[in-house]
């Protein structure tokens, strides 16, 4: 699955992205921009819900808590997982022929699956076409479109809107990447619709996505391990066998390897450090994506939706750093 998540053979695979991005920022320039002497009130989250003709955001809005509790109170899986096999009981659960919530995802993702084994479908260059190419079976390839659609689009969002924040209430920082961006947009660094490689040369554009991911995980689950049978000796303390062994994602990412100021949004902690303290910051960090053969595949598409938004942003929406309200 990780060739698809990551576009290695998807043709045209930024461009998509390219295509979203350039729809949003039109739309925001159409119903989002104030003027002097005339304030719009626009809500950024519900600008991107204009095309939803599927429902999914306000599917994801409704019931994405009741997901996350699921992620951190772990006895509740396990009672679901009973349920799931009380045929009595099981109606209670999302169900793909649910007109509403998750179970009408269930069923969008199935419909959009089921629509590839026609017999007059033809082999199609995008992520769920490179899943199936690559023998990903077809129930499989629909749990995975689910996965992707909540645990992909609210993450990346979130991490968007949490370094913006933190980018545009600080006006040193603002400045610096706005100069940055300037400067290769003056250069001709980048082109008109910046390309991902482009970007990823842009340190301090880099550095800030780093920082802003770091000081506002876009998810905290607790990514429990079970300890073997024999049980386990982490640091020094033996752990019995069976036990669910999870960690403190924000606390992990307010360590002292970051420095003496982990509580501060400071990206230049990421150009600074000698190559032993960033390589051990760098460890640290990767936790948020996870780690084993549980990481996180989509960290390719993610880092460069958040990469191209915050070039593509700035050079649309320029301000001075001394306009800016803290």
């Amino acid at each position: 699955m990780a060739a698809g998540y990551e576009g290695k053979d998807i043709d045209g695979f930024e461009a998509a992205i390219d295509e979203n991005l350039v729809e949003w920022i039109q739309y925001l320039q159409k119903h989002g921009l104030s003027y002097p002497g005339m304030t719009r009130k626009f809500d950024i989250a519900r600008s991107i819900q204009h095309d939803d003709c599927y429902g999914f955001q306000e599917t994801l809005e409704e019931r994405l808590p009741i997901v996350e509790k699921l992620a951190v109170i772990t006895e509740l899986n396990t009672i679901l997982k009973i349920i799931s096999f009380i045929p009595l009981l099981r109606r209670i659960l999302p169900s793909a022929q649910d007109q509403y919530g998750i179970g009408k995802i269930l069923g969008l993702a199935q419909k959009a699956v089921a629509k590839r084994f026609e017999p007059q479908s033809k082999p199609r260059n995008d992520i769920l076409g490179s899943w199936l190419s690559k023998g990903v079976p077809r129930d499989q390839a629909e749990s995975e479109m689910v996965i992707a659609l909540f645990a992909g689009s609210d993450t990346t969002a979130t991490s968007i809107r949490a370094t913006l924040l933190y980018i545009i209430s600080n006006p040193l920082i603002y400045a610096r990447l706005q100069a940055e961006i300037d400067a290769a947009v003056a250069t001709g660094s980048i082109s008109s619709m910046v390309r991902n490689g482009e970007a990823r040369k842009l340190l301090y554009l880099q550095a800030c996505i780093k920082e802003g991911i770091r000081i506002f995980p876009p998810i905290t689950a607790l990514r429990e391990r079970v300890t073997p049978p024999e049980g386990d000796t982490i640091r020094g303390h033996y752990i019995p066998g069976g036990v669910n062994i999870g960690l403190n994602m924000r606390g992990l990412l307010l360590n002292e390897v970051f420095g003496p100021d982990p509580e501060v949004f400071r990206p230049e902690r990421w150009l600074d450090s000698d190559p032993d303290k960033l390589q051990d910051m760098e460890r640290v960090h990767e936790l948020v994506f996870n780690w084993g053969y549980t990481r996180c595949l989509g960290i390719h598409l993610a880092t460069t939706m958040i990469s191209k938004f915050f070039v593509e942003v700035s050079s649309v929406f320029t301000r001075e750093p001394s306009c800016i309200q803290v």
